[in-house]
């Protein structure tokens, strides 16, 4: 994993512990930083992968990690796949709760914004926080079910 970080402009995913894949407990690692085209290796994503890894072990469980995501995004190019891997897996209902290195940074992107309040009507409940301990909990509620019709 760490050989792919290494490369420009990257995005990828590495299954950790697929068996706990639909547990109510599983979750995501979402990695995203912006590199500048002329650096040739992204000190950045390996910093705060060993930070969200370390926040792993000490605040969550280890074993409920079913899958990194990486996107290493340059100045030219905004494709998000990675993030887009994730979106699927959740979709799937691999898990329903990802942690990411920066949620207020991730929440500014329009396009991951949008996203992420797709997904969360969906599949009814999606949950996301960061390393600071911001937290979003997207509930969706159908009307009618609120209106209790």
């Amino acid at each position: 994993m760490l050989n792919r970080i290494m490369n420009n402009k990257s995005s990828f995913k590495e299954y950790i512990n697929f068996e706990i894949a639909g547990n109510r407990q599983a979750f995501g690692l979402y990695i995203r930083v912006f590199q500048n085209d002329d650096e040739p290796y992204c000190y950045e994503a390996k910093h705060r992968l060993f930070l969200c890894l370390d926040y792993i072990h000490q605040f969550l469980d280890e074993t409920k990690l079913v899958a990194i995501y990486v996107d290493i995004i340059s100045g030219k190019e905004s494709e998000t796949k990675g993030f887009d891997q994730m979106i699927q897996d959740i979709n799937s209902e691999i898990f329903t709760k990802f942690l990411t290195f920066d949620l207020i940074e991730l929440m500014n992107d329009v396009k991951i914004s949008e996203k992420i309040h797709r997904v969360s009507q969906q599949i009814g409940q999606l949950e996301s926080f960061d390393l600071s301990g911001n937290l979003l909990q997207a509930d969706f509620i159908p009307l009618n079910q609120l209106l209790g019709v």
